[in-house]
């Protein structure tokens, strides 16, 4: 092997000592100690070939200097286990050799996806061709040879590769069958070598011929396939309409009868409520008059026991009464015989005299004033001092017997409050009800729908 600006490198002995790639080891493969690494464009570090001993990793990150120019880099008769430390190279390197390492997977190559055109990974381990490797867009040579494929549907996945041209893959466990390279021939139109061969028309026309008939039926199977998954899917939509419009249906006559039970239901407990905020008043007015007539009572007790200040009026229209009594009594005294007048005076003590019997007797004067007799009527309509208890006991007893009553009524108007709040709770429940039931009817149709893509997907 030739370096840009060499000649030929030199040969070292193979050993099985493990080395690292650092600058040293560089420039001796290169067989210049005093060359720059940044003007180093192709690089060879075979093992047992151009360096002693072998390489496990492909690791630069030791180097001081960076491979500024390097396109070509061939590492191959070593040890290597995975593809890496590509990060440096990318958008420079075009051609790379991993041949005869003990690489099992395709991997890490994303770095110099849109550069690499040259790929040789003959004589490793290699078992399946991943889906990754479509991303090297450029690639035009690729070698699988020597590896362990054993899936022969792998090969469909170079057909992403627009550029491939040149191909190996023989001394795979997937090439020994006579059809196999029929088989890749079929799948890479764009090949112009496989396995070190030029591909003639024969080699296509025999590989149309083994493989496109049966391509053709599938491809006529998979179409009906197709259309009758179409007409299912038709079928399922309709249905699936019809069924959401007949459920949507129901539901709405379903709310609409709801509604209208429940709009009945709270205009009845809106008359209810009327009714009883009219009994309400009424009690209130009453409770309010017999408040007022107890206040009324509790004044005329307050001025039949207070004999001084505010019930001074009282005690002297008693008093006039009182005197009003004895002139009548004196009068009917002189209309009798003088021996019953007699007896009279010797006898018992009249009224007026057992109530002032510790004080002198008043003398009679006649009242000139002309509201006496309307004193003495009010006096005389009032009720009397013993009858005042049992009368203000009834007015009492009416007064809780009201109070109970209004508080019946405000228990009524809670349970009337409470129907209408749940009324309007259920009103909620049955719409939100209808809404939850019209997005599991969408959501199961949309699922249908991606159930079917999927299984095209699937077919294709």
């Amino acid at each position: 092997m030739q370096d840009s600006r060499h000649g030929n490198l030199p040969r070292v002995a193979r050993g099985t000592a493990p080395v690292y790639i650092n600058e040293k080891l560089i420039r001796r493969a290169c067989g210049d100690t005093k060359i720059s690494l940044s003007r180093i464009r192709r690089l060879v570090l075979k093992g047992g070939v151009t360096i002693r001993g072998t390489l496990r990793k492909l690791d630069f990150g030791t180097c001081t200097g960076r491979l500024e120019s390097l396109e070509q880099l061939d590492v191959g008769n070593n040890e290597i286990i995975h593809i890496e430390q590509l990060e440096q190279f990318r958008g420079i390197l075009r051609e790379l050799s991993l041949a005869n390492n003990k690489i099992s997977r395709i991997k890490n190559l994303s770095p110099v996806a849109t550069t690499l055109e040259v790929l040789n990974l003959n004589g490793n381990t290699i078992t399946r061709i991943p889906t990754a490797i479509s991303e090297l867009r450029c690639l035009r040579v690729l070698g699988l040879a020597k590896n362990r494929l054993t899936v022969l549907d792998d090969f469909k996945r170079l057909a992403k590769l627009p550029a491939l041209a040149q191909l190996e893959v023989r001394d795979n466990p997937v090439t020994q069958t006579a059809s196999a390279r029929d088989f890749v021939v079929f799948t890479l139109p764009s090949l112009d070598m496989l396995d070190r061969r030029l591909l003639t028309q024969r080699d296509r026309d025999a590989a149309m011929k083994r493989f496109g008939a049966a391509t053709n039926a599938r491809v006529e199977d998979l179409e009906k396939q197709l259309a009758e998954h179409k007409r299912k899917e038709a079928m399922l939509e309709r249905e699936l309409k019809e069924k959401d419009v007949e459920s949507s249906k129901a539901l709405r006559a379903a709310l609409e009868r709801t509604r209208s039970k429940h709009a009945a239901k709270e205009q009845e407990l809106e008359e209810q409520a009327k009714v009883t905020q009219r009994l309400l008043d009424l009690k209130s007015q009453q409770l309010t008059r017999a408040e007022e007539v107890v206040a009324g009572l509790d004044l005329h007790t307050v001025d039949q026991l207070n004999f001084g200040g505010a019930g001074q009026p009282v005690v002297s229209t008693i008093l006039q009464s009182r005197k009003g009594s004895r002139m009548g009594e004196h009068a009917h005294r002189q209309s009798l015989p003088d021996d019953e007048n007699s007896s009279g005076r010797q006898g018992s003590p009249g009224p007026s005299q057992q109530l002032f019997s510790n004080q002198d007797p008043d003398p009679v004067v006649e009242s000139s004033e002309p509201g006496d007799s309307a004193r003495r009527n009010a006096t005389d309509s009032l009720p009397k001092p013993a009858d005042l208890p049992n009368l203000l006991r009834t007015e009492y007893r009416e007064s809780r017997k009201w109070q109970k009553e209004m508080s019946e009524v405000q228990l009524q108007l809670l349970d009337v409050e409470h129907e209408v709040h749940a009324s309007l709770v259920l009103r909620i429940l049955m719409a939100t009800q209808c809404d939850g039931e019209m997005h599991r009817n969408t959501t199961e149709y949309q699922q249908q729908q991606q159930q079917f893509s999927v299984g095209e997907s699937c077919h294709y």
